[in-house]
């Protein structure tokens, strides 16, 4: 009899210090979320235009974001998904839908017009003040 009440004691403790720390682990995730959220650069105050690029065969949108994340200001800090999205709705397509030699749009910064390739081609009827 004093076994059976031993063990259910602690397995009402064990199941408690189990909610305690899965209660613990949800709260730092929103707070994960909310700082993330907070302090992510965000692109609504930021004047921009579009680069002409040309995809290359093989190439997919993840490629590409990942170069631009790494070459375009404009996209410095995001994250890879988040420049897809972009992509996909500036250009009306999705990851699935590119070829090669097709031509997409990708946002730049207005300030670095003059900074471009050579591949690149600036088209400013399209821009955001």
């Amino acid at each position: 009899m004093n076994k059976k009440i031993t063990s259910r004691k602690v397995k009402r403790k064990r199941r408690e210090i189990f909610i305690e720390l899965l209660t613990y682990m949800m709260i730092g995730l929103l707070f994960y979320w909310i700082l993330d959220y907070t302090f992510t650069p965000r692109h609504e105050d930021v004047p921009y235009t579009y680069k002409e690029i040309i995809v290359s065969d093989g190439e997919r949108l993840w490629d590409i974001a990942e170069k631009e994340i790494e070459s375009n200001s404009y996209y410095e800090n995001d994250e890879v998904r988040q420049v897809i999205y972009e992509i996909e709705k500036d250009n009306n397509i999705n990851s699935n839908s590119i070829k090669a030699g097709q031509v997409i749009k990708i946002r730049i910064k207005k300030d670095e017009l003059s900074n471009t390739t050579d591949q690149s081609r600036i088209d400013n009827t399209s821009t955001r003040n």
